[in-house]
């Protein structure tokens, strides 16, 4: 995987676009759509994958990164990234019909959540779990990487 900045800020802005994207998605499902509301027909990931992997790699180092110095702000910038992180997951789903793919993508979804929930307790987190969490996310990563990178 490469990690470069250009790349890392390129990726983080398609980051904040799918984030900010499946937020209003996520609101317009929790309430009734109007009648005039045309059908959307079936979700569809648009971003090309490399791109996605770059942006869920830059999220999972902006973790590892704010984790160095434990405490409520560190927390809110994991929460921030195991969010945009777990919906970056979730949109990978869709990008290969293959039974394990998906099973990583979601493991990874589901893992990114939970860290997500764990980092959303503020002063009374646990860093040690957290980083486990991160480490479990990076496994899974590798997992993936070796049969399809």
């Amino acid at each position: 995987m490469h990690r470069n900045v250009l790349t890392a800020s390129v990726a983080a802005g398609i980051l904040t676009t799918v984030f900010l994207l499946a937020s209003r998605v996520g609101l317009a499902q929790a309430t009734p759509a109007p009648q005039d509301v045309p059908d959307r027909g079936p979700f569809k990931p648009v971003a090309e994958l490399e791109m996605l992997m770059e942006a869920q790699e830059s999220h999972l180092h902006g973790m590892e990164d704010a984790l160095k110095t434990p405490g409520e702000k560190a927390f809110k910038v994991v929460r921030f990234h195991a969010q945009v992180l777990a919906e970056l997951a979730n949109v990978n789903r869709f990008h290969r019909d293959k039974a394990d793919y998906v099973s990583w993508a979601t493991q990874l979804r589901d893992t990114a959540l939970e860290l997500a929930g764990k980092a959303a307790q503020g002063s009374d987190a646990d860093t040690g779990a957290m980083l486990g969490l991160v480490e479990k996310l990076k496994s899974t990563c590798t997992a993936c990487h070796d049969v399809y990178d």
